[in-house]
């Protein structure tokens, strides 16, 4: 699954986890947001790609910053996975003498040419 699609999701899981916790349903949360309720149900499924404009609706008819929105608390996301594994790496190689450090990187670099993304 690709960044983009994972992050959708996480926003749309995010967006429902609010407006359940507010006890609104999806039609109710359309009509305060101005939305159409299909469109409310296709971001919180990550299916709909959101303009500006309808996160800041739907920030305000929950009554929330449109920051808090992408507060993707216990969702995981390929994004997250990216970022540990370069942060267990920066670990390995932080205290490394330089030449060693270029001698990984060749080898990274050697294994993972002829793979495909």
């Amino acid at each position: 699954m690709d960044q983009t699609k994972d992050l959708r999701k996480a926003f749309g899981v995010r967006i429902r986890n609010l407006r359940k916790k507010q006890r609104l349903s999806q039609e109710e949360l359309a009509d305060k947001a101005g939305l159409h309720p299909t469109y409310v149900g296709g971001v919180e499924r990550g299916e709909r790609n959101p303009s500006f404009e309808s996160i800041l609706k739907i920030a305000d008819a929950l009554e929330v910053s449109p920051g808090q929105l992408f507060r993707f608390e216990g969702v995981r996301t390929s994004l997250d996975l990216d970022e540990q594994i370069v942060e267990k790496l920066l670990d390995l190689v932080e205290n490394l003498k330089p030449s060693t450090k270029g001698r990984i990187l060749q080898t990274l670099k050697s294994v993972t040419k002829d793979l495909k993304p």
